[in-house]
């Protein structure tokens, strides 16, 4: 199979399987479509691209660092801080993308 060819393909399968992502986020996750879905979560996508240099082993161990820090507002949002303080929850929900930006810098 030529040089082309397989560029080709897997152009194509990446489509395929981005089609596939985001048809679970706009399908099974919210039950419709919605002005700002994403939330510029594929700007993160971009940091971690570059965090990673293009290293299979670097994109999989900075994907879950980034996935940590995304998941923690939602783990911590029912700590009684962040109930008695309900201002520091926008901070926490901000906290994927300053990582983001602290990690490129």
């Amino acid at each position: 199979m030529s040089v082309y060819r397989t560029r080709y393909l897997y152009v194509v399968v990446g489509g395929v399987f981005a089609g596939i992502a985001g048809a679970a986020l706009s399908l099974a996750i919210t039950p419709l479509w919605v002005e700002g879905l994403t939330a510029g979560q594929g700007w993160i996508a971009v940091g971690l691209v570059i965090f990673a240099g293009w290293n299979p082993l670097r994109a999989a161990l900075g994907s879950y660092l980034f996935g940590a820090i995304r998941r923690l507002p939602l783990d911590l949002q029912n700590v009684g801080f962040f109930l008695r303080n309900p201002t520091y929850g926008y901070f926490m929900n901000m906290l994927p993308y300053l990582f983001t930006i602290a990690v490129l810098v």
